[in-house]
């Protein structure tokens, strides 16, 4: 059933109060921009709204050598609704080119690229947006690349064996706190 266009229907949902429907939108009082409502059900005095809410995603951008490990981030990232890949690349000086076109909130390095590529890469990022967040990928636990890129900038290294676990929480903490 949908709202009659040119009247105000007031919320009476507990969990709204602070919200009032006009015109077919939900306008939260003091909080900026109308939601479109989708739908209003009426269940006796009490009413249930369905709201439009578009999520931002979490833009990131993945570099990696191994074309097997880049295909594996992209699958990871596809499963977590609030996530989105914006570009996949194999090289450092790739990335820095992604990166300045596609400006991600997040990308995920690669520390062993040829040449510490990684560790430059990350320092060329963090010189274009120095607010960005970027995560290393190492192998080991122990791996001095880890440390290096942390000098240059990087918020968080991940070792590749644990990103089913650690990927989607980092993303996210990383994210929170660059925006």
């Amino acid at each position: 059933m949908d709202l009659p266009r040119g009247r105000e229907n007031v919320l009476v949902s507990p969990t709204q109060r602070h919200c009032r429907i006009t015109n077919g939108t939900r306008t939260p009082r003091n909080r900026g921009a109308a939601i479109p409502v989708i739908r209003r059900i009426q269940y006796g005095q009490m009413f249930a709204t369905i709201l439009k809410v578009q999520v931002r995603k979490i833009r990131i951008l993945a570099v990696d050598h191994n074309p097997l490990l880049l295909e594996g981030l992209s699958l990871l990232i596809q499963l977590e609704p609030d996530m989105d890949l914006v570009g996949a690349v194999a090289s450092g000086e790739e990335a820095v080119d992604w990166f300045r076109r596609e400006k991600p909130d997040v990308t995920l390095m690669d520390l062993d690229l040829p040449s510490g590529a990684g560790v430059t890469a990350i320092r060329k990022i963090l010189k274009i947006d120095p607010a960005t967040c970027v995560l290393g990928l190492m192998t080991y636990e122990e791996d001095e690349s880890g440390t290096q890129a942390l000098a240059a900038g990087a918020r968080k290294c991940l070792t590749k064996d644990r990103l089913n676990q650690d990927l989607a929480p980092a993303v996210r903490d990383c994210a929170r706190q660059a925006g």
